[in-house]
């Protein structure tokens, strides 16, 4: 694939982040943010900080989706920088960490900014107050990626394992390990999904739901560097070390092209563009590509109208997302009526008109073998149909299998709705002992055909497993059924089985419907049915447990039981897809990050007033306890700072302690108080609670007293 526009930066582009306006931030290694306008293709805007990142690529530079936070990791220090965007002004430098800062992430609402150590650690600040707000569990070696949504912070470490949280409850973070080399990149998806890549070039697809891995991608042989993927989620682009772009499928888990495109460097910055089919591509040495996922469809809609199908299908080779378009749609609904047609004319002998039709396909690669193989099939066509109108099955069937195309035909059909008809008539007869010989003359054309054969053996054979089979079907007692059916898998090539197939393949489509249509009972009584059938069980135990979970999160809405609610939030996030329960979720982020304002003061008062609306709600109580231990971990900052007596301080501390039991953020702070007041405090010693025990009748309104 060629560029269809490119840029020259001159230094390494680390970061590209398409904006909620459309436009495109482009971040580089020099330090140098610059926003473009994709409509026109100009710089609008842009700015220079005077931190240049010593890596060409990696998780060290982050933008917001609005475009109005920038942040970037200082090299070899402690420290991130965050930037004001519009006013091109630096904010403040963060400066928790015990080590140098190796990732960093900025969420697309404007309200967080994650960031990831060599101590193993991963803190999450207020984006507008720069305080510390939530620290993860360490992991035991250094942080390597991070990634952000309105429901999960996911943070990955050279220790293999991801540490997954859960916003809406905010408890102990859970871990997923499956990886055997060190995760360089991850990505959210909207269906509760993760995707995460290693060094070593293995892809992995998580359900952050259950925390279970589902899927490995095919691997590549070559060192990962970033990944992107498509707006409808249906593909993955995996940018790599040696310059090559490769594609997946997320609906197949397959690799589709190894090499989709190649730069002449490092690809080091990957951006699927929304709504314009582009995808952009920035490198180590500073150029920036556009290419089209779905280059010129106007010449594709006429090469299709043209009948230049080669043409077609060459293109498709060297990009297979055009065999996703609409025109490649069409054009495969187009060769499978044309194939049909010419099976037809050449049932009727007319291979002339066969070959006219099938000619504009006669030089695709992927078609010739077909066409080839389906007139020489054709040519003994005359053979099979003599065999049929004489009633040698036995003849016919072979042949059938032999020329895959002759099963399309009206003669072979004909033969199979004969041994249908006659293979029913057999089973009637068979309940009773007397029609057996009526049964084997029906059956008789048909002896022989090795297929066939087991078939009518075992119908005589097992003759009472088949009558229990019938009566657990005319019962319903679907249970017992397939447990018969593990016993005599015979039944299982008989019509009453493709039948009961075709029924649970309508039960899961009405189940699915009266899902998207919140009718809860209709659902489960479904589902209930499809609990007994072994392909369908594991769905259906999944969606019986998610219509459950909907139908008490609408009862608690109509009752207005705002506690309840928000706990099943918290239990299970995929209910944020609900309008109802994401309006809830964004109720309390604004109470929220009013809270986290004031607690970045210690001032408790007016973090009571932002939150007290929330003081009956369980499913925050430890959410509310975080923001008060923030809160209280500022009251004790500021009276070291104002040099408050060590005795205080040392009550205060026990006061924490009490309240919280104890954490990373405020054992700093206690090693920070004995060498400043040199003081002999021992933790270990202490009375400690537990901040899961923590309830709002508890807060004071100064642990310094």
């Amino acid at each position: 694939m060629k560029a269809d526009k490119s840029l020259e930066i001159k230094s390494a582009i680390i970061t590209l982040k398409q904006l909620d306006n459309g436009n495109l931030i482009i971040m580089d290694k020099n330090g140098i943010l610059r926003c473009l306008d994709l409509k026109i293709f100009k710089t609008i805007s842009g700015f220079k900080s005077n931190i240049s990142q010593e890596r060409s690529w990696g998780n060290h530079m982050s933008v917001s989706g609005s475009g109005l936070y920038a942040a970037c990791v200082i090299p070899h220090s402690n420290k991130a920088a965050v930037y004001n965007v519009a006013k091109k002004k630096l904010l403040y430098k963060t400066s928790e960490h015990k080590g140098d800062i190796e990732s960093i992430c900025i969420d697309d609402n404007n309200h967080y900014l994650i960031t990831g150590g060599t101590d193993g650690r991963t803190f999450v600040y207020n984006l507008e107050t720069s305080r510390l707000v939530y620290s993860f569990p360490p992991h035991a070696d250094y942080i390597t990626s991070l990634a952000v949504n309105n429901i999960w912070i996911v943070s990955a470490s050279y220790d293999k394992s991801i540490s997954v949280l859960n916003l809406t409850n905010m408890k102990t973070p859970t871990r997923l390990n499956g990886h055997r080399s060190v995760v360089v990149q991850m990505r959210l998806l909207k269906n509760m999904q993760m995707i995460s890549a290693d060094k070593n070039g293995n892809i992995l697809l998580w359900n952050l739901k259950t925390s279970k891995l589902l899927h490995k991608f095919p691997k590549l042989n070559e060192d990962i560097t970033c990944l992107s993927v498509s707006e409808d989620e249906r593909f993955l682009f995996v940018g790599t070390k040696f310059g090559s772009v490769s594609l997946y499928s997320l609906d197949t888990i397959s690799l589709l092209k190894r090499v989709l495109l190649k730069e002449t460097s490092k690809v080091t910055s990957l951006c699927v563009l929304d709504k314009s089919n582009q995808i952009a591509v920035g490198t180590k040495s500073g150029r920036l590509s556009f290419y089209s996922l779905i280059p010129n469809e106007m010449l594709l809609i006429s090469q299709l109208k043209n009948k230049e199908y080669l043409s077609l299908y060459k293109a498709s080779e060297e990009n297979p997302l055009l065999l996703y378009s609409p025109v490649f749609i069409k054009l495969e609904t187009l060769w499978k009526s044309v194939l049909t047609k010419a099976g037809k004319m050449l049932e009727l002998n007319q291979e002339a008109n066969a070959r006219v039709v099938l000619e504009p396909f006669i030089h695709v690669k992927e078609k010739s073998s077909l066409i080839k193989n389906l007139f020489l099939d054709y040519k003994e066509f005359n053979k099979f149909k003599t065999y049929i109108n004489d009633k040698k099955y036995f003849l016919a069937y072979p042949m059938s299998l032999q020329y895959k195309h002759f099963q399309d035909t009206i003669p072979y059909k004909m033969m199979e709705n004969e041994w249908h008809v006659q293979f029913n008539k057999a089973k009637i007869y068979i309940m009773d002992k007397e029609g057996d010989e009526k049964a084997r003359s029906l059956l008789s054309d048909f002896k022989g055909i090795s297929s066939k054969s087991v078939l009518i053996q075992e119908l005589f054979k097992q003759r009472t497993a088949y009558m229990l089979f019938k009566k657990k079907l005319a019962q319903k007692d679907y249970i017992s059924l397939f447990m018969l059916l593990n016993k005599c898998p015979f039944i299982k090539e008989f019509d009453e089985y493709y039948q009961l197939l075709e029924y649970a393949d309508k039960l899961y489509i009405k189940a699915q419907q009266a899902l998207d249509k919140k009718k809860y009972t209709q659902v489960l009584g479904f589902l209930s049915i499809l609990l007994a059938f072994p392909d369908f069980k594991e769905d259906a135990k999944e969606m019986i447990a998610h219509a459950k979970v909907m139908e008490k999160f609408t009862h608690a809405f109509d009752e207005k039981d705002l506690s309840h609610m928000y706990e099943l939030i918290g239990e299970s996030p995929f209910l944020m897809e609900l309008d109802e329960a994401k309006a809830l979720e964004d109720d309390w982020q604004n109470h929220l990050l009013l809270a986290e304002k004031f607690a970045s003061k210690g001032d408790i008062v007016s973090v009571i007033a932002s939150l007290e609306d929330f003081f009956k709600i369980k499913a925050k109580y430890l959410s509310i306890a975080l923001v008060l231990q923030q809160a209280y971990l500022s009251q004790l900052y500021r009276a070291l700072a104002s040099k408050k007596s060590k005795a205080i301080l040392e009550n205060a501390i026990k006061q924490y302690l009490v309240f919280f039991g104890k954490d990373e953020l405020f054992e700093d702070f206690v090693e920070k108080f004995k060498k400043q007041e040199n003081s002999n405090i021992e933790l270990l010693n202490l009375q400690k609670g537990d901040i899961n025990l923590f309830k709002p009748f508890m807060i004071i309104p100064d642990i310094v007293i």
